[in-house]
């Protein structure tokens, strides 16, 4: 689960496992942002979004399991 997030500078090639979310559109921009996740396990990851930075949020949900 997800506890943190934070906008980041484009990262050096490898610091993160990274990935992309994008979709395919003629109106597409040329920016770039790039999102640092942090787990519960304190593993980080890297969301690389289309688009200028405005800000960043999530949603923390319990889940029972």
């Amino acid at each position: 689960m997800i506890i943190e997030s934070k906008l980041i500078e484009q990262p050096y090639s490898g610091k993160y496992q990274e990935t992309i979310f994008d979709v395919e559109s003629n109106w597409n921009s040329a920016d770039w942002t790039y999102v640092e996740f942090i787990e519960n396990d304190f593993s980080e990851w890297c969301g690389v979004f289309r688009g200028y930075p405005i800000g960043v949020s999530f949603s923390k949900k319990t889940t029972k399991y």
